[in-house]
């Protein structure tokens, strides 16, 4: 999605292309998105914090789910910055029960609510509840916003789980069967009507992609292999 824009308008400082300039362009967009009524009720956007230990993440609360969404800045390539895109489900969450058993064990602990807060700082959500990736490309005069993600995350348990002598997973079952790309649209959303909102650009082009894509199974020892599933593009 190319938005012919001046680059200036979003990052009025001098772009460097480093880690922290990438960071500092996702806090821009966020930040002014705080203060424009417009956005707020379009996006059904309900709070916002900013995490600040380790890698500084921000954690989002919309009206569409009972979870909590977070981005943070995993790396750069080829000229975009990438973002990872988290929901962590709430205890009374709907979205709950399709999440791992490892996941819902966590999302069960009293302190994870706290832990999200500053996601990034604990290396058990780090590693667990993507939704989605984020690439953001500054162009000369505009940017490309793109998004990576699955309709569904499916994950299988080869060997079965069994907790305290009972079957709680049949012998590959189906463990996680989480709908990212559903999940993913409240904060596409989000950014497309901060964007639009804030710096009112004109498109020049707007592109889907799908291609086919693989569940996991994973057995006792913790291996994993893909497995395909028709589901998971």
């Amino acid at each position: 999605m190319d938005k012919s824009m001046e680059f200036q308008d979003i990052f009025p400082l001098k772009f460097k292309y480093s880690f922290e300039d990438y960071r500092s362009l996702m806090r821009c967009i966020l930040m002014k998105s705080l203060y424009d009524s417009d956005v707020k009720s379009s996006s059904r956007y309900q709070g916002m914090y900013k995490g600040n230990y380790f890698n500084e993440c921000w954690s989002i609360k919309f009206g569409f789910y009972g979870g909590i969404y977070g981005i943070v800045l995993r790396e750069v390539k080829e000229g975009a910055g990438v973002f990872e895109l988290y929901y962590f489900p709430s205890a009374n969450d709907e979205l709950l029960g399709s999440v791992s058993l490892f996941e819902a064990v966590l999302a069960g602990e009293p302190d994870f609510l706290t832990k999200v807060r500053n996601f990034s700082a604990h290396e058990e959500l780090l590693n667990n509840f993507c939704v989605a990736t984020i690439y953001l490309k500054p162009q000369e005069q505009g940017l490309t916003l793109s998004f990576k993600t699955k309709l569904r995350d499916r994950s299988y348990a080869k060997d079965g789980v069994r907790v305290e002598g009972k079957q709680i997973i049949a012998k590959e079952g189906l463990d996680k069967n989480f709908p990212c790309f559903r999940v993913s649209l409240a904060f596409m959303n989000f950014l497309h009507i901060a964007l639009c909102k804030i710096y009112e650009p004109r498109y020049e082009s707007f592109e889907i992609y799908k291609k086919a894509a693989h569940a996991v199974i994973y057995d006792k020892d913790r291996n994993l292999k893909s497995k395909a599933d028709p589901l998971c593009g």
